[in-house]
């Protein structure tokens, strides 16, 4: 409840908007004082005041949303986070006279835009302009600024957008046959395996605990612990299917027999016993080059794979969004123009009664 209180010959105001605290000199007459007084509850019940945001300059704030983001973010995420901050601030040299957070306005990050264009694809901007929105949320939480000053940014529509590279059948069987046979890569088989039954990223696979994973109820929880989180900060579960769990079971089995010789609950590890790491990816590219696959790039490629081959046989995109962890659908329909098939016999299970008009 806002108060008044004299000081000396003044009148003073006192009361909190969305939790800061509000003081105020009124001046000497009484009369207004409480008219004042009277006003700030009617604007208070409204819910029309908004706090003046914290004075701070965008080095100052670019800093702290830096030490606040390596905390909580994936180091890979935090970089690339990094990455967007410097080529923001690379462009405010343009605006030396831009200093404070006052001074950010919605037609800055729209010049931004359209300094970008040219020099990346638009998907990569709309990834920028993405993560400043991100970080101002975090400025407009803190208080630096009354509201996101990137919400009125519209997104560039992208129209090179590539299909995901994802594999066949027989390039799945190659590699899964060539893991078995070569001692070098025979590790990485239950790994590649549960990577396309499952469409984990590689953040979610490498931390998999043996908690996350339960045989018995045939599933793997997906869930954030005290050192790491999901993309989305949202747990989810993925049922393992009987291929999986004629894969997992005997290498949870192995790996419990080491549990006096690891230091760690992780459920997969490499060649040494230690949980996997950022060397999984390379190893896998010398994988795929060994299998003569050359145009496979990325780990992520198994993903996609699984993703991809569940739309081919007929598997609905929200329930495919649901195992992928996606937040909004649209990114699921990447992998709509693989279903033309699914489509037709969709439409075919129609069946209406009445004979067809003769012309």
């Amino acid at each position: 409840m806002p108060v008044i209180y004299k000081r000396g010959k003044s009148y003073y105001i006192d009361y909190r908007v969305q939790g800061k605290r509000m003081r105020k000199r009124l001046g000497r007459s009484k009369q207004i004082a409480e008219l004042a007084l009277k006003d700030i509850e009617v604007k208070l019940a409204r819910k029309e005041l908004i706090p003046a945001p914290r004075k701070i300059s965008l080095d100052e704030f670019f800093e702290e949303y830096s030490n606040h983001a390596r905390k909580s973010l994936a180091p890979r995420s935090f970089e690339r986070y990094r990455e967007v901050i410097h080529h923001f601030c690379e462009f405010l040299t343009n605006y030396p006279q831009v200093k404070s957070m006052s001074q950010v306005s919605d037609s800055l990050f729209e010049k931004f835009q359209d300094e970008r264009i040219g020099k990346i694809k638009a998907i990569t901007i709309n990834f920028e302009i993405t993560v400043l929105r991100a970080i101002f949320n975090y400025a407009a939480k803190k208080g630096f600024c009354i509201k996101n000053p990137t919400l009125g940014v519209e997104f560039l529509k992208v129209t090179d957008r590539k299909q995901p590279i994802f594999l066949t059948g027989e390039e799945i069987t190659k590699i899964l046959d060539f893991c078995k046979t070569d001692p070098r890569f025979k590790y990485l088989y239950p790994i590649i395996f549960t990577f396309l039954h499952t469409g984990l990223r590689l953040g979610e696979l490498v931390h998999l605990e043996q908690n996350d994973i339960d045989l018995g109820a045939r599933v793997i929880k997906i869930q954030n612990k005290g050192y790491w989180h999901t993309k989305s900060y949202k747990p989810r579960v993925i049922p393992i299917s009987d291929e999986l769990h004629q894969v997992l079971s005997p290498y949870i089995s192995a790996r419990n027999k080491l549990k006096a010789k690891i230091d760690h609950n992780f459920v997969f590890i490499d060649q040494a016993g230690a949980q996997l790491d950022k060397h999984l990816r390379d190893k896998f590219m010398r994988l795929t080059a060994s299998c003569g696959l050359k145009h496979v790039t990325r780990l992520h490629t198994l993903r996609h794979t699984f993703a991809s081959h569940l739309v081919m046989n007929g598997v609905d995109l929200p329930s495919i969004q649901k195992l992928l962890g996606h937040t909004d659908i649209e990114t699921t329909m990447i992998y709509s123009h693989l279903s033309p098939e699914h489509l037709i016999k969709a439409v075919n299970k129609l069946s209406f009664s009445g004979s067809p008009t003769k012309a």
